[in-house]
């Protein structure tokens, strides 16, 4: 049942087990890369009424959200929109920013952001970016048509 362990083994198992050492340090922290765009509906009617929210976030190299990243975040419309809001927090503490603009500025809040785009009048392509000092850019396309 048991097999006689040699020298040779146990120098294996020892340099195996050597690099699970429990005085190495391992960091958790986790680098901003990337700011990711979530729009959550990609086809607006062009009535000056209609809205779009999108969900920022700011993401690690895989793709796992930040969760205390505070990155300063630019947002851009071009296209006839414009920004409305910007909601920054989570469920317990949400704060608004009411904008009105084309282009905009906000911190992000535990990795996260929401921008609540409203469209114009005239149907046609709307592109939305997201830029951070640092970070890869962000973009997605909305369309609007006729109502």
């Amino acid at each position: 049942m048991f097999r006689k362990i040699t020298g040779m083994t146990l120098a294996f198992i020892s340099i195996f087990f050597s690099g699970f050492s429990q005085n190495q340090h391992v960091s958790n922290k986790k680098e901003p890369a990337e700011v990711v765009l979530t729009p959550y509906k990609t086809t607006l009617l062009a009535d000056g009424k209609d809205e779009a929210i999108i969900k920022v976030t700011i993401t690690d190299k895989a793709g796992n959200t930040i969760p205390d990243a505070d990155n300063l975040i630019q947002f851009f419309v071009n296209g006839d929109a414009r920004i409305i809001r910007i909601e920054k927090g989570d469920s317990g503490d949400t704060k608004v920013t009411t904008v009105s603009e084309q282009n905009a500025t906000q911190t992000s809040f535990n990795g996260t952001c929401r921008v609540v785009l409203e469209a114009g009048k005239i149907p046609g392509h709307i592109k939305f970016k997201a830029t951070s000092k640092g970070l890869w850019d962000g973009s997605t396309d909305i369309i609007t048509v006729k109502p």
